[in-house]
C-alpha cells in the first residue's frame, strides 16, 4: 500500500494526507470528549467523513480512476478564481485558497474525477470542484 501512495502525484498525496491526518485529529479529540454527547458527536462524524473520505480518494487514485489536465495560468482573479487555458479550452476554476507561488503563465496539473461536470458558457467552461490544482514544476 505505502508503494502504491508513494507512485501518486505530490498534488493527490498531499490531498489524501491532509484528509486522513485531519480525520484523525478529529476522531482523537472527539473520543477525548466523550463524557458530552452534543461535544464529541462533531468530531466523530466529521473525522468519520474524512477518514471514509481520504480513503476512497486513494483507492481511486491508485486504481488510476482521475483525469489529470495540463494548462497554462491565463488569470488569476482576486475572488479566488483561476483562468487556465488546458488542451485548447479556457477553464475558469474557484479554488478555496490560493495556491503558493502560482502566476500568470505557470504551467499547471488540474487533477478531476472523470465525472466532474464542466458548465460552459460563452466559450468558457466553468469548474466548481476538483481534487487538486498544482504549479508544474521546473
Amino acid at each position: 500500500m505505502r508503494e502504491k501512495f508513494k507512485k501518486l502525484p505530490l498534488a493527490l498525496r498531499k490531498q489524501i494526507g491532509s484528509r486522513v491526518v485531519l480525520g484523525f485529529v478529529l476522531l482523537i479529540l472527539g473520543m477525548a470528549l466523550l463524557g458530552n454527547a452534543l461535544l464529541c458527536l462533531p468530531g466523530l462524524v466529521a473525522g468519520g467523513v474524512l477518514l471514509v473520505s481520504g480513503a476512497r480518494l486513494f483507492l481511486r487514485a491508485s486504481a488510476g480512476d482521475y483525469l489529470c489536465l495540463h494548462g497554462v495560468c491565463v488569470e488569476i482573479e482576486k475572488r479566488r478564481r483561476i483562468l487556465i487555458d488546458a488542451e485548447g479550452k479556457r477553464i475558469q476554476i474557484s479554488v478555496g485558497k490560493p495556491i503558493k507561488g502560482l502566476r500568470v503563465d505557470d504551467a499547471v496539473k488540474l487533477y478531476l474525477l472523470p465525472y466532474t461536470p464542466l458548465y460552459e458558457q460563452d466559450g468558457l467552461y466553468h469548474l466548481f470542484t476538483c481534487i487538486a490544482l498544482e504549479r508544474e514544476r521546473d
